[in-house]
């Protein structure tokens, strides 16, 4: 896994990482054992354009792309060519599934698939019983942006997880690409744009009250 994570490094790395960078990411199993656990990112208030692709060793690579805004604990997604839009609510642990053309939509419980991938991509802070880890390895200019480079382990219970996660270099950290393991041998790669110049209220992250609210399937 760690051979997986350096080669991607080296691949989606705007520029090359200097040599100390690379001989710690060689030591980052024996890093990992003296990592202070801390909290994750604070929930922010932003937006941007997102593509998410994922490698697979038995398919072609999948792409998807869309719009992306969070405010607080709350996060709205806008797939591209979709006829569905997804809100998230982290501190009700509760999700809609939108669908404009009918004027309908689904709540249902957030699974813990949703909130690790929440936890991974620094959308939320990783709550108990989860526990997050992280190793800065670099800092430098990403899609001509002042970046870090974190190196994060999740932990629940006996299992790990691990994520690279490239931020903005500034008090509100940012993400701006996140590569994590998926199942089956999978890599999932994230790209953020963000958008810091426009606005949204509230109401992006509720259903529209003239909405019908069915059962989730």
């Amino acid at each position: 896994m760690y051979g997986n994570f350096i080669s991607l490094i080296k691949e989606t790395s705007p520029t090359r990482l200097p040599f100390s960078c690379r001989f710690l990411l060689l030591l980052l199993p024996v890093l990992a054992l003296f990592v202070v656990d801390g909290k994750s990112l604070f929930a922010a208030t932003w937006q941007a354009d997102f593509t998410i692709r994922v490698s697979s060793p038995r398919t072609q690579t999948i792409f998807f792309s869309g719009k992306f805004y969070q405010s607080g604990a709350k996060v709205r997604i806008e797939p591209k060519n979709s006829d569905e839009i997804d809100l998230f609510d982290f501190e009700a642990k509760i999700g809609f599934r939108i669908f404009p053309k009918d004027r309908i939509y689904f709540t249902s419980p957030l699974s813990a698939i949703k909130i690790i991938k929440a936890i991974k991509e620094g959308w939320i802070t990783a709550p108990l019983p989860y526990l997050e880890s992280k190793v800065l390895l670099w800092t430098g200019d990403i899609k001509g942006k002042a970046g870090r480079l974190y190196f994060v382990i999740l932990s629940l219970n006996n299992q790990k997880s691990y994520v690279l996660r490239w931020l903005t270099d500034d008090a509100d950290e940012l993400p701006l690409r996140i590569i994590y393991p998926g199942p089956a041998n999978e890599t999932i790669i994230v790209d953020y744009e963000p958008l810091l110049s426009e606005h949204f209220s509230d109401n992006h992250f509720t259903p529209p009250t003239d909405y019908l609210s069915l059962n989730p399937f």
